[in-house]
């Protein structure tokens, strides 16, 4: 295992020698280490120096690389396992087989002595594995430097910015989920690169020396119904008007500030609480799934003019509940030097100055 820093460009058959004099034959390979910082015939790993001789690793493209800990595909099929959830839709994105996922995740695990076992939901993460943390830090940074595919999601009426395909370079993941925990989690974990929710107003207390919040816009929070929903061919409805008919919403504390916002649109209408057809390690990050509506259906569902524009065929019911929600990027920190993440913060302007032309209650924050 190769502790330090390669100084030669090892895309030729020359050796790599560590800073101790000692060589590994890398094949025809660079480790990514090489090629993030050092380039072709590259000067090595010069801002990541410490963190590679820190965690006595430098992660490698296939197992030609000697130095080797653990090869991207190994920790790409453990993280994104993390982050989607199952075996076939890792499969389907790195495009080989489920036992092959299994194969490579089980040898991460055994590298970094994790014990994963996935929960009702989600995978859990693990917080307390520095070395772990250390080796997703370069994975991400290769992943920005070497224009490899970045990873993003997205909360359900948040969604349509990455329909009907998702900026370039750029993959999704979920996005039809709610809560704020579970991704964000994922981001400091450098499992996600980058996150848009439509509850940007939820997010005062972020922690601002990890993440970047970037406002995108702001729309109005909206009653949707079915098109065959009576409260339709009513006129201007008040909270009375709505008191017996049921409302699938979050479960109650899982966005406080909009909940205080609502007022007594909140207390007058009975709540059906969101299925937990998901449901985290923790109560603290649980996240769950937006059941489908279906014809004839009188239960009311939360909704923007922008999302009702791009989803499905509910109707907004004709009543103001004086609330405006905040499309937000969030972004780690140390991300936006990254010219990836500038790519992307203009390819999201312009969608929602697109949007806007045809929604005049979605204003441009950008």
């Amino acid at each position: 295992m190769h502790s330090g820093q390669c100084s030669r460009d090892i895309s030729t058959s020359e050796e790599c020698t560590d800073p101790d004099g000692n060589s590994a034959d890398h094949g025809k390979r660079r480790c990514i280490g090489c090629q993030v910082d050092g380039g072709a015939g590259g000067a090595g790993h010069q801002p990541r120096d410490a963190l590679l001789q820190i965690c006595g690793i430098v992660v490698a493209r296939s197992a030609s690389c000697h130095c080797a800990m653990v090869l991207v595909e190994e920790l790409d099929a453990l993280d994104l396992l993390i982050w989607l959830g199952g075996g076939a839709a890792v499969a389907r994105r790195l495009g080989c087989d489920q036992s092959t996922i299994s194969r490579r995740s089980r040898h991460c695990q055994q590298v970094f002595n994790l014990r994963l076992q996935r929960h009702p939901a989600d995978w859990p993460l693990e917080p307390n594995n520095p070395l772990l943390l250390l080796q997703r830090e370069v994975h991400q940074l290769y992943r920005c430097r070497m224009g490899q595919q970045l990873r993003i999601d997205a909360s359900l009426l948040a969604a349509p910015l990455l329909r009907p395909a998702p900026p370039e370079g750029w993959i999704p993941g979920h996005l039809d989920r709610l809560g704020w925990r579970r991704p964000l989690q994922l981001l400091k974990a450098r499992i996600l690169d980058a996150w848009i929710t439509a509850m940007g107003q939820e997010l005062s207390r972020l922690d601002r020396d990890t993440f970047c919040a970037l406002p995108l816009a702001r729309t109005p929070l909206l009653l949707a119904g079915q098109p065959d929903h009576p409260l339709l061919h009513h006129g201007q409805l008040t909270p009375g008007d709505v008191r017996h008919i049921p409302r699938l919403a979050p479960r109650q504390g899982r966005y406080p500030r909009t909940e205080a916002l609502l007022g007594d649109w909140r207390r007058l209408t009975p709540s059906q609480p969101m299925p937990e057809e998901e449901r985290a390690p923790t109560p603290a990050s649980r996240t769950v799934r937006l059941q489908r509506p279906g014809p004839g259906d009188l239960t009311l569902h939360y909704r923007t003019g922008f999302s009702l524009a791009n989803q499905g065929m509910l109707r907004a019911l004709p009543l103001d509940l004086g609330v405006s929600t905040e499309l937000t990027l969030v972004l780690r920190r140390d991300l936006l030097v990254q010219p990836a993440a500038a790519v992307l913060i203009e390819d999201l302007r312009q969608r929602v100055l697109a949007a806007a032309r045809h929604q005049p209650d979605l204003i441009c924050r950008t």
